[in-house]
């Protein structure tokens, strides 16, 4: 792991740099040029971003979302609103296209998974890097088992969840 701007690698010595939910953090101009010095002819840069978890398949899964929100209003008061809209966007902004002729941004995929309430704290917890104190995400895991209205512990209580992820790929000349 390296800043991305200024990749330890020689000239012309890898065949894939990618990004994994990281490079609407990137001055982008500036990663795309390092990215093709380091790539062989014929190398791929690849990035793909996924948006928020959404609760799905449940009768009240925009109240759950709801609670979810609010602590994600909480976890994203720090970042640039900028940052959270190309996130949410899936990277659909042109400056996000990686500057060669042989592009592709693929079709959306959809993952859809069932987690435990804690498994979805948990998850919630990791995202940015960001801390979160404890009290948040005790007092989000109270609302969330109080909303669905069950007497189940939340590391029992399982739910269907959503995300998009989107993949973005440019291959370097080869010649």
């Amino acid at each position: 792991m390296s800043r991305a701007e200024s990749l330890p690698f020689p000239d012309g010595s890898q065949q894939l740099v990618t990004s994994g939910q990281a490079c609407h953090w990137f001055d982008l101009p500036v990663f795309f040029k390092e990215a093709d010095r380091i790539l062989v002819p014929g190398g791929v840069v690849a990035l793909y971003c996924y948006d928020e978890e959404r609760i799905v398949h449940h009768q009240l899964a925009k109240k759950l979302n709801g609670v979810v929100n609010e602590l994600v209003d909480i976890i994203f008061a720090e970042i640039r609103k900028e940052d959270i809209y190309d996130v949410r966007g899936l990277y659909q902004e042109p400056k996000f296209n990686i500057p060669y002729p042989d592009f592709l941004r693929d079709k959306i995929h959809i993952n859809e998974r069932e987690l435990t309430v804690e498994e979805l704290t948990i998850l919630i917890s990791s995202w940015t890097g960001i801390s979160i104190a404890e009290k948040d995400l005790v007092e989000f895991q109270e609302k969330f088992m109080l909303t669905l209205g069950v007497s189940t512990h939340p590391e029992h209580t399982r739910i269907q969840l959503r995300n998009n992820f989107q993949l973005i790929m440019g291959r370097k000349p080869s010649a």
